[in-house]
């Protein structure tokens, strides 16, 4: 029985990537992930570095009560996949980009991933640990969450 579902994004509340990462000012004046510059530095994912939350994470994968599911707007390529087997990353669920063609929004995309989620396992309660406050809102309403913010720089 699932009584708590733990959804976690994993850049900036995980894992540190900002070696990699940086904003550029668009012309709408937000300021936003350069895409260019994190698809051309992809190459650099294992230089990547767990952050203190995972402990957490790590704590909720071995609970049998709690569903582990990580959410992020980041393409999950052959080097994430190394990245996690190195370090012992392994939730329930994975929701990511699977390619450059998805242009979803960070939010509209984990919700959408999390949909199966929700129906199959039903929990009791769902937390969300995000370093994004919008995306973090957007979730905790439409899933009836409690959200949990950890501030990054790369929470664009």
């Amino acid at each position: 029985m699932c009584k708590r579902l733990a959804i976690y994004d994993f850049d900036g509340t995980l894992v540190d990537s900002s070696h990699r990462y940086k904003t550029t000012l668009c012309e709408d004046g937000i300021e936003r992930i350069d895409l260019a510059y994190w698809i051309a530095n992809e190459k650099l994912t294992m230089g990547d570095t767990l952050l203190p939350l995972m402990e957490t994470f790590y704590n909720d994968c071995k609970n049998p009560e709690v569903i582990v599911v990580i959410a992020t707007a980041r393409i999950w390529c052959d080097l994430t996949v190394e990245f996690c087997e190195r370090y012992s990353i392994n939730p329930d669920y994975i929701i990511a980009r699977q390619d450059r063609n998805d242009t979803r929004g960070g939010a509209q995309l984990k919700l959408q991933g999390l949909e199966f989620v929700t129906k199959t396992h039903k929990p009791e309660t769902i937390e969300v640990y995000e370093d994004n406050l919008q995306y973090l809102a957007t979730m905790c309403k439409a899933l009836n969450a409690v959200g949990h913010f950890f501030p990054s720089n790369q929470g664009h």
